[in-house]
């Protein structure tokens, strides 16, 4: 038995309150399936059989999955289903739990098994199970009472004794696995378990991994699964993929916590599904050097902004570049030609002046507001230098009739959503409702209408081309005023990381295809040693290696116009 010596005090947020780290690790068996590993996976970050936790809001977990009892009973279900087997010894176990609370532990008149107190009470809501587990305390840090911290730790070895029984310990192994898939919501379940998933070593290693995270927290989980997903430009279930979603489920919901718990789980991953995963969360991230630079920006909202790229790249310059002319897209216009050199390109003269010359692996271009002019005025050579762009409520133009926007004026942008549309670069628009002027000298296309325009003269959004509206507040300037402050740092992030996981598989695929190059050529320096002496055939070889050179060449080419 547990005894309250062993009981330790932890603290987490706004509480505190008894912690037993556990003893009894969960093995796997001699054949294991799947739910095994995963399993296995999961008791790496969540705990032994017999762990305890009161210092959160969960009130009281236990075991392998750290079942959350405040609300949802779910300590008092497993506990119910270890019952089912050996009631006696279950009972047994809580009895110093019990007596000292005045509680009894049998099943309600829906045959569930349930904590009863005061004559009969069933413990049914939170307020009675902080009654019962911590005599009316509240687990606040600084608010317990002497008895109130002897009461929570004598439930916290009483319930830690159950799973010093090994019928109990087989009881919850069965029942943690028949409850993993119960995490996965069902958009992730869609994506991630019920669409021909390859028995292969990576993917069901990223299954197990997001039942991990979704363990934790199930709306996040599933949340970034899917956003992983629509910013992955590799091939669903490949290397590259699987990573990509393990980055998305560790540092997209930026939890602290949650780079630790990939660097737990991680051995365990490797170790039951035989994969080689990136060693540290950090590595997890985008390699390489990038670029974003927003146009038409309050630069109190950099910081924002950089928190959500951090997430995504191990390196990015950020930087946010304003018109130095009065006016709005006037002034953008003005600040491109004012940049441009004799041949009439922007860029140079502009990253220039944001001290961001050199080489990137990607260089993101986002607009803001009227900042679109500023994208509208550049040059064939500067759009072929960009690798993605992003409106973030900025895109807009003249009508040239009633309703319609000036072509002419969008045609940059729609040149550049077609490259996105083909996989050759990352386009992404988002808009608002916000209305504009429809008649007058004034008037001209709402980002609404603009987008509309860009859809039917680019083609429907795929592959790198997105479109998304937004609709977050009543008042038109706060509407605006919200896409920049509040959704525009997210979006931009997105669309950024959607552009680099093009250049990591452009990478991936010269890597690829150097290969063949590497060993012929290596081929090519032994066979040319004294067993080849004629030069009949050592210009076969040479002419051998010439064509895998060729056939090389025509596969970076088409990587290189991947986005």
């Amino acid at each position: 038995m547990v005894t309250l010596e062993k009981i330790s005090w932890s603290s987490y947020g706004d509480y505190e309150g008894p912690f037993y780290r556990g003893k009894h690790k969960f093995l796997l068996p001699e054949n294991p399936t799947f739910l095994d590993k995963a399993l296995a996976v999961v008791s790496a970050t969540e705990g032994c059989f017999d762990s305890i936790n009161m210092y959160d809001r969960c009130v009281l977990s236990s075991g392998v999955l750290q079942f959350c009892d405040a609300k949802y009973f779910g300590t008092t279900d497993l506990l119910g289903a270890a019952a089912e087997t050996d009631e006696t010894s279950v009972l047994s176990a809580l009895t110093p739990a019990l007596s000292a609370s005045g509680a009894s532990f049998k099943k309600n008149d829906k045959g569930k098994w349930r904590f009863f107190i005061s004559s009969n009470v069933e413990v049914n809501t939170e307020t009675l199970q902080r009654q019962l587990y911590f005599d009316g305390c509240s687990g606040k840090k600084e608010k317990w009472t002497a008895a109130g911290k002897h009461r929570a730790k004598t439930w916290a070895a009483a319930v830690a004794s159950v799973w010093e029984l090994e019928a109990a310990r087989a009881v919850q192994s069965s029942y943690c696995k028949s409850k993993l898939m119960s995490f996965a919501m069902p958009g992730a379940r869609a994506l991630l378990f019920e669409s021909n998933v390859p028995e292969e070593p990576y993917a069901m290693a990223t299954q197990a991994a997001f039942i991990s995270f979704a363990v934790n927290l199930p709306a996040i989980a599933n949340k970034h699964a899917l956003r992983a997903a629509a910013t992955c430009a590799s091939e669903k279930w490949s290397k590259q993929w699987c990573l990509w979603l393990l980055r998305e489920l560790t540092w997209g919901p930026g939890i602290a916590i949650y780079p630790q718990r990939y660097e737990a789980i991680r051995p365990v991953l490797e170790r039951e599904f035989g994969v080689d995963l990136p060693k540290t969360a950090e590595d997890l991230k985008v390699p390489g050097d990038h670029l974003v630079v927003l146009v038409h920006a309050d630069t109190r909202v950099r910081e924002s902004y950089k928190t959500e790229l951090d997430k995504v790249f191990t390196s990015c310059t950020f930087k946010i570049a304003n018109s130095p002319f009065q006016g709005m897209s006037a002034a953008y216009t003005q600040f491109a030609r004012s940049l441009a050199d004799v041949a009439g390109n922007v860029l140079p003269g502009f990253l220039s002046k944001l001290s961001a010359l050199g080489p990137r692996d990607t260089f993101t271009l986002a607009t803001f507001s009227a900042g679109y002019a500023f994208a509208r005025a550049l040059s064939k050579q500067d759009w072929e230098k960009i690798s993605c762009y992003v409106a973030i409520d900025s895109l807009h133009a003249g009508f040239e009739s009633p309703k319609v926007p000036n072509n002419t004026q969008l045609q940059p942008f729609v040149s550049f959503a077609k490259l996105a549309r083909a996989g050759e670069r990352t386009c992404w628009i988002g808009h608002s409702d916000v209305e504009t002027p429809q008649a007058g000298p004034s008037a001209f296309a709402s980002t609404t209408q603009s987008a509309t325009e860009l859809v039917r003269l680019a083609g429907e959004p795929e592959k790198g081309f997105c479109v998304e509206a937004y609709n977050v507040r009543e008042d038109d300037t706060k509407e605006h005023g919200a896409a920049l402050t509040e959704w525009g740092s997210l979006f931009l992030a997105r669309a950024a990381a959607r552009s680099a996981s093009s250049w990591i598989e452009k990478q991936q695929v010269i890597a690829v295809a150097i290969q063949p190059v590497l060993h012929l050529a290596n081929v090519v320096k032994i066979a040319e040693g004294p067993q080849i002496t004629h030069v009949g055939s050592s210009l076969g070889w040479i002419g051998f290696l010439w064509l895998a050179i060729v056939s090389v060449f025509k596969a970076i080419v088409g990587a290189l116009k991947r986005p």
